[in-house]
């Protein structure tokens, strides 16, 4: 669906020759039904003559590039703009017909050269004997495939199988082999909701022990092994899932067939599922799971979700959840994408066979990769919760302070519980939209706080209760020495309960009260504050409502401060 709509922005002769090589026939007619169908609506019409031209200059250019491999692609230099899907139909039958004549297409030497050539430079006997397995299944495979119009720039199926394999083992193949990544059809209640599990090397016995599980509690999933075309070619005797390479020969290939697996998965319903039976984390992490399909994961995030089943004691959810999320936040793929994930959870099973029941009645909820603090927080997650994720308190007051624009009540109510913790001298929250039960769970926390001299809570919605709750705050806290509250909704009642507090406080310095709605009544107040207090330096009252009255009793309190 991407390809399609950068068809139609950027116009189908300048996506041709980048997708045409990597496209099955079948994908090819339905681009093009999306991109001319689009062109038929605004009533474009082809040029008497044109597609007669264009078929013959293709079948030329084809016929010249067959004589001087490598070539450039034969569809690039093709004007596409006016035609109809059956027009366009007429031309591809005829390029195709003119490469069967040739019966080589100009790349087809280029992609067995490079297969030989892999082969040739792998160093160990056993892999590449390994290697030579995987390339014959999968010629024979090929050669067992329906090929008419399987792949739009393949010959036949030996040419489709050498690139394959060649493309596989260079890490630039992808999901276009279509048939290799297809998930069997053996379960017929999972047809149109396939799930991915990741199985990160649970033996064969604990895969079916597992599949048993997740089927008696009806959780639809797939498998890599053995269910797709390329899982049952690893697991032959003779592939054995490649196990006597070194991971310099394996990881283009894992990178690439797991890209194309998280590929088939990405936009459906159903969760991605993860099963980690590694005894330790340092197992886990020379996993390929670890190493190449958490990387595809952070490519390809799934739309149904993500569920994770830990079956190790020493490798517990509380601890997996928060290494997984930040190994895929590490990838730096595609973050945004991450806000359409639903969620991410774990439970930790010590018995496989109970599997699918205990995913339904005790999995935990836990960060999902790419979401801020504030956005966690309004999603139900508290102090605690986010504490068990592996945050510190400090980082936590701090994706608050940074990308909270607005901090809602429970956001407030989050930094006011770990205030405490997060060894804070100044606390800026400033133009958060803080309203008056924030100030009020803030206000908790400060009486408690002997830590924060500065506190900035300038540009906000705090009224008379919420200067009422931070009064009471002052009353007790023995560190505060500044405390800015301009641009609020204070009144006269809010100015009173803050002069009560500066009699008492031998501490604060300095109180900026600007642009508020503080009259007369609510300056006398302060002036007899300042009779009291003998260490206040600073009044900020600019910007409200304050007569000659309120002005005359501020004065006379200044003669005997």
């Amino acid at each position: 669906s991407d390809i399609v709509e950068h068809m139609r922005v950027a116009g189908f002769r300048t996506t041709a020759a980048a997708i045409s090589d990597q496209m099955s026939g079948t994908e090819m007619t339905e681009l093009t039904d999306e991109l001319l169908a689009a062109n038929d609506a605004k009533n474009a019409h082809p040029v008497p003559g044109q597609v007669k031209d264009a078929a013959d200059r293709l079948v030329n250019g084809i016929d010249n590039q067959a004589e001087s491999a490598p070539a450039k692609d034969p569809w690039k230099n093709f004007d596409y703009d006016k035609l109809d899907h059956s027009e366009l139909k007429q031309i591809a039958d005829k390029a195709l017909a003119a490469i069967d004549r040739k019966h080589a297409h100009p790349a087809a030497g280029q992609w067995k050269d490079a297969a030989d050539q892999l082969i040739g430079d792998i160093n160990k006997r056993s892999c590449q004997q390994q290697v030579k397995a995987l390339r014959s299944r999968l010629n024979i495979w090929s050669h067992g495939q329906d090929f008419n119009g399987s792949h739009i720039q393949a010959v036949d199926a030996q040419h489709w199988s050498d690139e394959m394999f060649a493309s596989l083992f260079e890490g630039i193949g992808d999901q276009s082999y279509g048939k290799l990544y297809a998930f069997s059809e053996e379960e017929p209640d999972c047809v149109g909701r396939e799930s991915l599990v990741y199985w990160s090397g649970l033996s064969d016995d604990h895969r079916k022990i597992l599949k048993q599980s997740l089927s008696s509690s009806h959780v639809c999933a797939r498998y890599l092994h053995p269910d797709t075309a390329i899982g049952q070619i690893l697991e032959a005797r003779d592939v054995g899932v490649l196990k006597d390479c070194d991971w310099e020969v394996t990881k283009p290939f894992w990178t690439t067939t797991s890209d194309a697996l998280a590929s088939t998965v990405a936009d459906s319903k159903e969760p991605v599922l993860i099963v980690i039976s590694k005894e330790s984390f340092r197992q886990l992490s020379g996993s390929i799971f670890w190493n190449v399909e958490a990387t595809s994961l952070a490519k390809r995030p799934p739309r149904g979700g993500i569920q994770m089943v830990s079956l190790s004691r020493r490798v517990p959810c509380k601890e997996l959840a928060p290494k997984i999320r930040v190994r895929i936040e590490d990838a730096k793929w595609l973050t945004r994408l991450w806000q359409q994930v639903p969620f991410f959870t774990c439970v930790d099973v010590d018995d496989a066979s109970s599997v699918g029941y205990q995913l339904k009645t005790r999995s935990k909820r836990y960060v999902i990769p790419y979401h801020t603090a504030p956005e966690l927080i309004d999603k139900g997650l508290d102090a605690s919760q986010l504490l068990d994720e592996g945050f510190t308190a400090r980082a936590i007051v701090e994706d608050l302070l940074k990308h909270g624009v607005t901090l809602s009540d429970k956001c407030v109510q989050v930094l006011s519980a770990l205030l405490n913790e997060g060894g804070f001298t100044s606390l800026d929250l400033s133009g958060k939209r803080i309203s008056d039960s924030g100030a009020k769970a803030l206000s908790n926390a400060l009486k408690v706080n002997s830590v924060i001299r500065v506190i900035g809570l300038n540009n906000n919605q705090i009224s008379d209760e919420g200067a009422k709750a931070l009064a009471n705050a002052l009353k007790v806290n023995k560190a505060i020495k500044n405390i800015y509250l301009r641009h609020n909704q204070i009144s006269d009642k809010g100015a009173e309960a803050l002069a009560e507090a500066i009699k008492v406080n031998a501490v604060i310095q300095s109180i900026d009260m600007r642009w508020n709605k503080i009259s007369d009544k609510g300056a006398q107040a302060l002036a007899e504050a300042i009779k009291v207090n003998k260490v206040i330096q600073e009044i900020l009252l600019f910007g409200n409502k304050i007569s000659d009255k309120g002005a005359q009793a501020l004065a006379d309190a200044l003669k005997v401060n």
